[in-house]
């Protein structure tokens, strides 16, 4: 593995010294005045985790985001949404360059991303995806990052009483018998308000692409994932129309295939579970989206109920 000092003399950088933002990620700064944010591969934990990285050539969601964004690299519009990629090496470090940016202003949130979701993010769920040359490697990845697959492993592993359980995979059942198979999307994965920045500019950047997959079935992920009211638990079923009617034409797919009341409340499914399992929300949190889910996303009559509401033009 290159040290940081090896990185930056092969790109030319005079790096003068650098800031460790995470746990593998660091600012570096040029004697110029220039700015590099750079990736390493993160350190590896379990015995299990050693092994896949032997087999698969390093981590899989770094090879991800290292494939994602040399697959943005080389296709049109990637200067509006993402910081463009320096310079990689698969399985070892990504060089960005550095663009000034804070975090996206919650007082803004909904204005900024709505004008967003209409110029730009068409562009990311309508590209096809990179593609990992190692089988296994892409095998193990696709199992572990599969939105519907982590659905099933996260329920499993939730509060939720055994009848529960087998309501919410009732649920996941119900989805996959109704919704057809559709042309494919680009998903993010990981589509939090943390991986939105804003420019200071006026535009947003997406970033960190470790989760991306493609899916065929359940594609509104990304836009519910940024529409979805976390504190009022509601959500803009119209907007939600609005966006695949747009998608729909970039990626030649009948509007009509899908099936909007089981791909949404799959949808916010996921949605809940991912908030749960989160570290960063409080146990009340949780409490509130544990109840929201037992009331109005497993029980039928809660869902018709709040899917009713939610299509009313709220």
């Amino acid at each position: 593995m290159e040290t940081i000092g090896d990185i930056a003399k092969q790109h030319k950088i005079h790096l003068k010294f650098y800031e460790k933002k995470g746990r593998a990620a660091y600012l570096i700064h040029d004697f110029t005045g220039a700015k590099y944010f750079l990736k390493l591969q993160p350190p590896c934990g379990s015995f299990l985790s050693k092994v896949v990285r032997k087999v698969c050539g390093g981590s899989l969601p770094f090879i991800n985001e290292y494939l994602t964004n040399e697959k943005l690299l080389k296709s049109d519009g990637t200067s509006v949404l993402f910081p463009k990629m320096f310079a990689g090496s698969l399985g070892e470090f990504i060089l960005f360059e550095y663009i000034e940016c804070e975090d996206l202003d919650r007082r803004n949130q909904r204005k900024s991303i709505s004008l967003w979701l209409e110029k730009h993010f068409l562009f990311f769920n309508s590209m096809q995806a990179a593609k990992n040359n190692n089988v296994i490697g892409r095998l193990i990845f696709n199992l572990l990052e599969n939105p519907i697959l982590r659905i099933l492993r996260q329920v499993m592993a939730s509060d939720l009483s055994l009848p529960e359980k087998i309501s919410v995979y009732k649920v996941v059942g119900q989805f996959w018998l109704q919704q057809p198979r559709l042309k494919p999307v680009l998903l993010h994965n990981d589509l939090s308000f943390s991986n939105l920045m804003d420019d200071c500019s006026g535009g947003l950047l997406l970033i960190d692409f470790e989760d991306s997959v493609t899916e065929k079935k359940l594609v509104l992920t990304d836009i519910v994932d940024l529409l979805f009211d976390r504190d009022e638990l509601l959500l803009r079923v119209s907007a939600v129309e609005d966006y695949w009617r747009n998608l729909s034409v970039k990626i030649d797919e009948d509007y009509n295939k899908l099936n909007f009341k089981v791909q949404i409340r799959l949808c916010i499914l996921r949605h809940i579970l991912n908030s749960i399992f989160n570290p960063d929300f409080t146990d009340l949190e949780k409490k509130k989206y544990y109840k929201f889910m037992r009331e109005h996303i497993v029980d039928d009559d809660g869902y018709n109920i709040w899917f009713g509401f939610c299509s009313s033009g709220i």
